[in-house]
């Protein structure tokens, strides 16, 4: 699965669906799978056919984009709306799910991408937030955007380490793929170990994010040594992976376009459906915590 996000400020105007880049996202890289309309509002007020309300901001009408939407499908792309993103989460959000509900079934995507950065201090509410989706939508596919030490062991004051393991344990089989966030961490994190963390918990697709050119936080930039390796390393943990990119427009090299070639000489042309992970029930022991131990993070939390 080899993904990608697409940001809706970024959109230059057209009256026309099919001469919108978004509609043209499989000509200009034919090697896309998925694509991320980032970012809608958790807490939304959505009125039908309009985007005011909603944090979507593309300048083109309503119309336009659901049309470009339908195009892009109709080439075997599925499209998911993001919704949150680092801006979103200064304070902690109500989910709208209904609001929410009501804006994919008109734009006609085919699912949600949770990109829910609250913080482990309020972790459970994105495992609220998940089942509150797909108790309301469950023909539609649901993903989630994992912070980078989302699965890490929580430890001290960190406010993100360990955020994303009460969803993973408590409604991980609800969750159709995860997107690990493997950048804006510093120049000495590890994505592959940050991997294997989150493979403790779920069973299902993960997919390894690439961010283009310099990251927007730590200063890190992308190699192509970087890419490669990624990608072989998530494709040898298990074969239903994938990759992603943060974002469609950023500029770098490797750039959009290296990148997804990359990836496809790895993954091969493997074509959606994305398998349906099997929900793997959690069995607590006793003790629970410490009973796994994690290479990389040392310490590993299980919810009891």
């Amino acid at each position: 699965m080899i993904g990608a996000y697409y940001c809706s400020w970024s959109s230059p105007w057209v009256s026309d669906s099919g001469k919108m880049d978004l509609a043209l996202l499989k000509d200009v890289y034919p090697g896309l799978e998925v694509v991320y309309i980032s970012f809608a509002q958790p807490d939304m007020n959505y009125t039908s056919g309009s985007f005011n309300g909603t944090g979507l901001q593309f300048s083109q009408d309503f119309a336009v984009v659901r049309g470009a939407i339908s195009i892009l499908k109709s080439r075997g792309v599925i499209v998911m709306l993001s919704v949150g993103g680092g801006a979103y989460w200064s304070v902690t959000k109500n989910f709208n799910v209904k609001d929410i509900g009501s804006l994919v079934r008109d734009l006609g995507v085919d699912g949600v991408d949770l990109d829910w950065e609250v913080g482990v201090s309020d972790s459970m509410s994105l495992t609220s937030a998940i089942k509150a989706f797909k108790g309301l939508m469950s023909g539609w596919k649901l993903s989630i955007a994992g912070f980078s030490t989302g699965a890490y062991g929580p430890k001290g004051n960190d406010t993100y380490m360990g955020m994303n393991i009460d969803a993973l344990v408590n409604a991980g089989g609800l969750i159709d793929w995860v997107n690990i966030m493997t950048y804006d961490a510093g120049p000495t994190f590890d994505p592959l170990g940050s991997l294997d963390c989150y493979r403790i918990y779920y069973k299902g697709p993960l997919n390894i994010g690439y961010e283009v050119g310099v990251q927007s936080w730590g200063g890190y930039l992308l190699t192509n040594d970087d890419v490669l390796k990624m990608a072989t390393y998530s494709k040898n943990n298990n074969s239903e992976n994938g990759v992603f990119i943060w974002c469609i427009g950023k500029d770098g090299n490797p750039s959009v376009a290296d990148i997804i070639n990359t990836c496809v000489g790895v993954f091969g042309n493997n074509k959606l459906p994305v398998p349906t992970p099997v929900a793997i029930p959690v069995v607590v022991t006793t003790p629970a915590v410490g009973s796994l131990i994690c290479g990389v993070c040392k310490t590993v939390y299980l919810k009891q």
